[in-house]
């Protein structure tokens, strides 16, 4: 972990840092060979380096962490999980721990990283 996140996590409320922490953590475990980068606000994760290579965008809030899927408007997400509006990124806002061993959005992760893979 960079100094740099270090700090942003340091400054975070501690319920909002847990959360985005084992977010980091699930996405992480998501990807064969993750790839971050942190601009000091959000952190990308991916496959590659830059913005083409991000599919995961994690940023944290005052009572919640956000988890950006790139494409995610392109992904299949039959339980509603996906926020947002935009021509090609969504979001999932995760308010408490719990959330992140829902099976729903363990498929999600693993649809994002797949749909990814198959273009790059």
């Amino acid at each position: 972990m960079s100094e740099d996140l270090s700090r942003f996590l340091a400054q975070l409320d501690p319920a909002v840092r847990r959360i985005f922490i084992k977010t980091h953590a699930l996405v992480r475990r998501a990807l064969p060979k993750p790839v971050e980068s942190f601009d000091g606000q959000y952190l990308g994760v991916g496959l590659g380096e830059g913005y083409k290579g991000m599919i995961f965008a994690i940023s944290a809030h005052k009572a919640h962490v956000t988890l950006g899927i790139s494409d995610g408007a392109r992904l299949d997400d039959p339980d509603g999980l996906l926020e947002g509006t935009g021509k090609r990124h969504r979001h999932v806002k995760i308010r408490d721990v719990d959330k992140l061993a829902d099976p729903a959005l363990a498929r999600l992760i693993s649809r994002a990283v797949k749909s990814n893979m198959q273009e790059h």
